[in-house]
């Protein structure tokens, strides 16, 4: 299975938190044409738009590690857990927080 001839993006919003740096925005990319082994990246910051410094993404079944505000998965992994719910953004020392996939 291959991605569309156009690129895309998909946006994953956490729920709103007191403060702000706890709450982050995930963005994943489907660049065009790309197969099961590439790799689709990811784009985390926290609700003041800073890029997360460390942490994991958990979303299709699987926990991404972040780095600098990016992470990825594969194409092929990302349609295997298309199916699972739960989304999460953990951090070091700081409690998990959960989103959801909006649509913009």
């Amino acid at each position: 299975m291959r991605t569309t001839e156009k690129a895309f993006r998909m946006e994953f919003i956490s729920v709103l938190k007191h403060d702000r740096s706890d709450s982050w925005v995930a963005q994943l990319y489907f660049p065009p044409n790309i197969g099961p082994d590439d790799a689709l990246p990811i784009e985390v910051i926290d609700g003041t738009g800073v890029p997360i410094a460390t942490g994991e993404f958990e979303f299709m079944g699987r926990k991404c590690p972040i780095a600098d505000g990016k992470g990825e998965i594969r194409y092929a992994d990302f349609i295997a857990g298309i199916h699972e719910t739960p989304i999460w953004l953990h951090r070091p020392g700081r409690e998990p927080v959960p989103g959801g996939l909006t649509f913009v």
